[in-house]
C-alpha cells in the first residue's frame, strides 16, 4: 500500500511539474516573441533616435550660423547708424549753408551787368578818344613849313601869322591834352566801378553757382539717408525674423532631446522588464 501511495505521489508530482513545465514553455514563447517584438520595436526606436539625433544636430547648427549672422547683422546696424548720423550732420550743415546763401539778392544780378556792359562801353569810347585826341595833338606837333606857305590856306604866311598859328597850335595841344587827362581819369574811375560792380557780380554768379551745388549735394543726401534708414529698417526686420527662428529651434531642440530622454527610457525599461521576466522563466525552469 506504501508503494502504491509513493508511486501515486510521485506520478502526480511528475504531473504537476509537466504542467508547470509546459506553463513555462509558454511563458517562455511569449517572452521570446515579446523579445521579438522589442528587437523591431527598438530598431525602430533606434532609427528614430537617430533621426532626431541628427535633426537636433542640424537646427543647433543652424542656431549657430544663425547667431553669427545676426552678429554681423547688428554690427552693419551699427555702422549704418553712424553713417546715418554723419549724414544727417552734412544735411544740417547743407540746409543752413542754403540758408546764408538765400539772403544774397540774386536780383541785382541783371543790373550789374546791365552796368558792367555801360562801363566797358564808356571805358572803350574814351579810350578810342583818347587815341583819337592823340593822334591829333601828333598831327598838331608837326613843325611849320619852312617855305612860309601855309598848309591849310596853302598861302604864303607872313611872321604874324606864323606865330598865331604856333600860338594856335599850341592852346589846341593843351586843351586836347587836358581832355586826354579828364578822359584817363574818367577811365581810373570807371575801371574801379567796373572792378567793384565786376566783383559783386561773380560773387553771385559763384553764389547761384554753390547753391546749386549745394541744393543737389542736399538731394543726393536725402536720397542716401532714405536708402540707408530703409536698410536698417529691412536689417531689424531680418534680425528680429531671425530671433524668432532661433527662439522656435530651441523650442524644438528642447522637445526633441525629451523625446529621444522618452525614448532611451522606454527601451531601457523595456528591455530590463523583458531580461527579468527570461531570468525568472530560467530560474523556474532549473527549478
Amino acid at each position: 500500500l506504501s508503494l502504491k501511495e509513493n508511486k501515486k505521489s510521485i506520478e502526480d508530482n511528475l504531473s504537476s511539474k509537466k504542467k508547470s513545465l509546459s506553463e513555462l514553455e509558454k511563458k517562455s514563447e511569449a517572452e521570446s516573441s515579446d523579445l521579438l517584438e522589442f528587437e523591431k520595436n527598438f530598431s525602430d526606436l533606434e532609427k528614430k533616435h537617430f533621426s532626431l539625433t541628427e535633426k537636433c544636430a542640424s537646427l543647433k547648427s543652424d542656431n549657430d550660423k544663425s547667431v553669427a549672422k545676426n552678429s554681423a547683422t547688428n554690427n552693419k546696424i551699427v555702422s549704418l547708424k553712424n553713417e546715418i548720423s554723419f549724414i544727417s550732420l552734412n544735411k544740417d550743415k547743407c540746409v543752413e549753408k542754403i540758408g546764408s546763401l538765400s539772403k544774397v539778392d540774386l536780383s541785382k544780378k541783371s543790373d550789374l551787368q546791365l552796368k558792367i556792359d555801360e562801363l566797358k562801353n564808356a571805358i572803350n569810347k574814351n579810350s578810342a578818344t583818347i587815341q583819337h585826341t592823340m593822334s591829333i595833338i601828333e598831327e598838331l606837333n608837326t613843325p611849320l613849313p619852312k617855305d612860309n606857305m601855309c598848309k591849310h590856306c596853302r598861302q604864303p604866311m607872313s611872321k604874324e601869322h606864323r606865330d598865331n598859328c604856333l600860338k594856335q597850335i599850341s592852346e589846341q595841344i593843351s586843351s586836347f591834352e587836358n581832355k586826354i587827362l579828364l578822359l584817363k581819369k574818367e577811365n581810373v574811375n570807371y575801371n574801379l566801378e567796373l572792378k567793384k560792380n565786376q566783383t559783386e557780380h561773380l560773387a553771385i554768379v559763384n553764389s547761384q553757382e554753390l547753391l546749386k551745388e549745394i541744393e543737389l549735394k542736399l538731394s543726393e543726401l536725402n536720397n542716401n539717408l532714405s536708402f540707408k534708414e530703409s536698410s536698417v529698417i529691412e536689417l531689424n526686420s531680418q534680425l528680429s525674423a531671425s530671433l524668432l527662428e532661433i527662439e522656435s529651434n530651441n523650442n524644438l531642440i528642447s522637445s526633441i532631446s525629451k523625446e529621444i530622454e522618452s525614448i532611451d527610457l522606454s527601451i531601457l525599461n523595456k528591455s530590463k522588464v523583458i531580461k527579468d521576466n527570461l531570468l525568472k522563466i530560467n530560474s523556474e525552469v532549473l527549478s
